[in-house]
């Protein structure tokens, strides 16, 4: 059975010409005895500095999503 937890991440979101630090929630789910883990559920708590509406990269762990900041939201962007 997996295992789920919240946690915080520290991020970097890159765009718009700016790149700034982050910290996310997100949920840890692991398998005991596996070693393996995943996040899903990412929700952004705070952004180092104010940015612009348009598209963005957030690098996290090692991976990278595209992101969308519109007018305050921050939405999952199509692959």
């Amino acid at each position: 059975m997996s295992r789920r937890e919240l946690v915080e991440l520290s991020g970097i979101l890159r765009g718009a010409g700016r790149e700034a630090s982050c910290i996310l929630r997100a949920t840890k789910v692991s398998l005991p005895g596996s070693g393996a883990v995943a996040y899903t559920n990412y929700s952004m708590k705070a952004v180092s500095e104010a940015l612009p509406d348009g598209d963005y990269e957030l690098i996290v762990n090692g991976d990278a999503i595209r992101l969308v900041l519109s007018n305050g939201h921050w939405l999952a962007q199509a692959a």
